[in-house]
Parts: structure tokens; sequence; C-alpha cells
């Protein structure tokens, strides 16, 4: 899956969503590539995808922490924390 320039992961949740089956196992590897020529808009794809990945954090907070980073000016303590620990790894 190639996603050029879309400047948001939208697009590639909703392919996600509607491909990916939750009560079986895949027998096939899926490859998604994201390109982007700004590194900010990257790292923002990047910082969600890692997020909506994350297993150690329950999935309610998993949401409230997407919306309080998706759109949200002000946030949570507990998401800009979780923001600083992921900060160094995209960098």
């Amino acid at each position: 899956m190639l996603i050029s320039e879309c400047a948001d992961i939208r697009h590639l949740l909703r392919s996600l969503s509607e491909n990916l089956p939750l009560d079986q196992q895949r027998k096939h590897n899926l490859n998604i590539y994201i390109h982007e020529k700004q590194k900010e808009v990257l790292a923002r794809d990047l910082l969600f995808l890692t997020l909506i990945c994350e297993t150690g954090i329950s999935e309610r907070e998993r949401r409230e922490m997407f919306l309080d980073l998706y759109g949200n000016t002000m946030i949570r303590d507990k998401t800009a924390q979780y923001l600083e620990s992921r900060i160094e790894e995209l960098i």
C-alpha cells in the first residue's frame, strides 16, 4: 500500500480497517509505504501509527490520546508525557 502526500493518515486508517480481519490470522504481510515531502508531516503520521499499534496502553486511552493529538490545541498531561517519550524515537 502506497500513501503519497496525503498529509494525514485518515485514508490509511480507513483502508486498514476495511482490509484487516480482526477475528482471524492474516495469510500475507501488508506493506505500507508513506511518502511525504515534509518531514514534520511524516513524523506526525508515524506518531499516530505508533500510538495505534501500542499494546501497553488500553484501547480507550489510545483513542483519547489520538483525539487529543489530532484535534486539540490543549492536550492532557498524560498525552504530553506520551508525546515526550516518543519524540526521540521519531527524530
